[in-house]
C-alpha cells in the first residue's frame, strides 16, 4: 500500500513543499495527523478519529464541539514534525508516539483557515497491531476506525454545536478541513 505518494513522503527534514505551506500566513500554524492501518480482518483501509469528550483538561472547562470527531492528531506546532510527535504523544499515548516517531509521514495538504491561521495535514500509515498502544487523552472519550466509504456520512461541523455538543440524531460531525483531509489520504493511499 505504500504506493509512489508514500515513498515520497517527508522524514526527518521537511520537503520544500511543507517549508513553503509553513510559511502561508504569518499567524497560528496548526498540524493534524490522519493515521491509517489495514485492518487484517477484512483488508480495508480504516482511518482513526476521536471523539471530543465533554470536559477539556487541558484549559479546565467544558469541551467546545463535545462529542465530534476529530483527526488522530490535532494541535498548534513548532516545526511540523516535532508538533505532529508531541501531539501524537499528548493525544494516542506516549508508546504510540514513540512508534509513529518510526514511520514515514506525509503531508496530505497546506489549508489556510482564515488569513491568520492555517492547518497543515499530515498522514501515516502504521501496522494495525500499533493500534493496541494507544492511550487517549483523557479529554477524548473514544477513537473509532472508519472507511473510505464513511466519510461521506460525516458531516461539517456546525458553528451552533460550539457549546452544545452533537445533534442528538447521532451523526458524526468533523471540521471541513479534516474531512477534506481524510478523502485525500484515502485517495492516496489507494491508488
Amino acid at each position: 500500500m505504500f504506493n509512489s505518494f508514500l515513498k515520497n513522503c517527508v522524514t526527518g527534514e521537511f520537503s520544500s513543499k511543507i517549508k513553503e505551506a509553513c510559511h502561508m500566513s504569518s499567524g497560528t500554524t496548526s498540524v493534524s495527523l490522519s493515521v491509517f492501518a489495514t485492518n487484517p480482518t477484512d483488508g480495508k483501509l480504516v482511518a482513526i478519529l476521536q471523539q471530543r469528550g465533554p470536559w477539556d483538561h487541558e484549559q479546565q472547562k467544558s469541551q467546545s464541539f463535545a462529542g465530534c470527531y476529530q483527526l488522530a492528531v490535532h494541535g498548534k506546532t513548532e516545526t511540523p514534525r516535532e508538533a505532529v510527535l508531541r501531539e501524537a504523544h499528548e493525544e494516542l499515548g506516549l508508546a504510540f508516539a514513540e512508534l509513529t516517531a518510526q514511520t514515514d509521514v506525509a503531508v496530505i495538504n497546506g489549508v489556510a483557515v482564515t488569513a491568520a491561521e492555517q492547518v497543515l495535514h499530515f498522514l501515516t500509515l502504521v501496522p494495525f497491531d500499533w493500534l493496541s498502544q494507544i492511550e487517549l487523552h483523557k479529554s477524548a472519550s473514544r477513537y473509532v476506525l472508519i472507511t473510505v466509504d464513511e466519510v461521506d456520512d460525516l458531516q461539517p461541523i456546525n458553528p451552533k454545536l460550539h457549546r452544545s455538543g452533537v445533534d442528538p440524531n447521532g451523526a458524526r460531525f468533523m471540521f471541513q478541513d479534516e474531512i477534506n483531509a481524510l478523502r485525500e489520504g484515502f485517495a492516496r493511499l489507494s491508488s
